[in-house]
């Protein structure tokens, strides 16, 4: 799927990666419990989960359905949990039932949550490596293997898959982060390109899992083919 720049870069994704790491530390970083902090309702499945695990939308001043990842945006918000299937049904009818009011669904409102999640990966990748919890290629992520506890294994999506076994071999059993191709993971590092990384275990790796668990459940299905654009994207309704 492509990334696109939204029409309003003050609501939608696209924001520079020192947003997205703004955007993070507001967010709490290590998801702090508060009085607010509790479980929320799917729209679509009326199943209460945390809001850790689902996705949060919101109107902007313009009636528009707009993702908020860090969960500051003003207003009435809609939970969404982050699933391909479901979130089409939320744009066949479900937002508009949740904020009980005419809305317009951007066209771009899929490609836009996920980029926004794609720039939350990034920042914290950034702000792990500058915290020395990040090991880059593969000498650096054999050092890691062999002296550090591992959370997680990120590999691009777009490696060779003898650099995928290579690296997984180092860290068995570590939950593998693999749905950024090698250009993006280099944009979190300021190189052209990163293949592969360890993450050592802690805040920075559960909450990379969290983000990616929330990414990847966006994607669409292999069995759906081409993506398609779900019913009433684009216009009001």
């Amino acid at each position: 799927m492509s990334r696109r720049e939204p029409a309003n870069s003050d609501w939608g994704c696209g924001a520079e990666m020192a947003e997205a790491v703004e955007n993070i530390i507001g967010d709490g970083l290590a998801h702090r419990p508060t009085r607010d902090d509790g479980l929320r309702r799917c729209v679509v499945t009326r199943s209460k989960r945390p809001r850790a695990e689902l996705l949060r939308y919101v109107l902007d001043p313009e009636g528009r359905v707009t993702p908020d990842m860090a969960e500051r945006l003003p207003g009435r918000g809609v939970w969404v949990t982050p699933d391909h299937t479901i979130f089409c049904k939320a744009v066949a009818g479900r937002f508009k039932a949740g904020f009980k009011a005419d809305i317009n669904i951007p066209s771009s409102l899929l490609d836009d949550t996920i980029c926004l999640l794609d720039d939350r990966i990034l920042g914290l990748l950034g702000m792990a490596r500058g915290a020395g919890q990040v090991g880059i290629g593969w000498e650096q992520a054999r050092e890691f293997a062999r002296n550090r506890v591992i959370g997680a294994v990120v590999v691009a999506s777009d490696a060779a898959p003898a650099s995928r076994i290579r690296l997984e071999r180092l860290a068995r059993g570590v939950p593998v982060i693999d749905i950024l191709s090698a250009s993006n993971l280099g944009r979190a590092f300021g190189r052209d390109q990163v293949v592969n990384a360890l993450v050592t275990r802690g805040k920075f790796s559960d909450m990379l899992l969290r983000e990616a668990a929330r990414r990847r459940g966006l994607s669409v299905p292999i069995d759906d083919g081409a993506a398609t654009t779900p019913k009433g994207e684009g216009s009001k309704i």
